[in-house]
């Protein structure tokens, strides 16, 4: 077996909410020893490494764990979200679209692809990743509201129910965009 056993991952978890990260890591390591190829500790190191901003380790833990599992989603998810808060926007876009590729249902990733291209001024290209992103959750409010940030700027040049759809699920929710007096 390659992952520690419930009751040691789950006292992990209750210290990385607890935020006590440098103990957290000298266990990762620990463990490590007897579980190298651990898919929860390599992705819990790379999270806490991203957190205090050791992003070339956060990076590395991702890639260590794409070569042990390359159809690990979350691994290319986060690998995506890392790099582009480092500004590696055309690598993170790779990253993105494998992840939805292998989790098609992975809806952070198609808002986080929004983001990218709105961004770089595409917002017909923005708007198409915020709806394949509406469509799986409807309800996630990020996602919901730079859809309309989109929409302030943007002239749609045909009918489409999926929009309308849309636009009166962000009309319903009218404390998300509220206009400045």
């Amino acid at each position: 077996i390659n992952e520690p056993e419930l009751k040691i991952r789950e006292d992990l978890l209750n210290d990385y909410n607890s935020k006590n990260f440098s103990k957290l890591l000298k266990d990762i390591n620990k463990l490590q020893k007897s579980f190298p190829n651990s898919l929860f500790l390599l992705s819990l190191s790379g999270t806490i490494n991203n957190e205090l901003g050791n992003y070339k380790e956060a990076i590395h833990n991702f890639e260590k764990i794409i070569q042990i599992n390359p159809k690990f989603a979350d691994a290319h998810y986060n690998l995506g979200v890392i790099l582009k808060n480092n500004k590696q926007t055309n690598k993170s876009i790779e990253y993105f679209e494998k992840s939805i590729t292998l989790n098609p249902n992975k809806f952070e990733a198609y808002n986080n692809l929004g983001n990218i291209y709105r961004d770089k001024h595409q917002t017909e290209l923005a708007i198409k990743y915020y709806l394949n992103c509406l469509e799986i959750k409807p309800d996630y409010l990020i996602a919901l509201q730079n859809f309309g940030i989109c929409l302030q700027t943007f002239e749609f040049s045909k009918y489409s129910k999926v929009i309308e759809k849309h636009i009166i699920n962000l009309l319903n929710k009218n404390k998300i965009l509220k206009t400045v007096d």
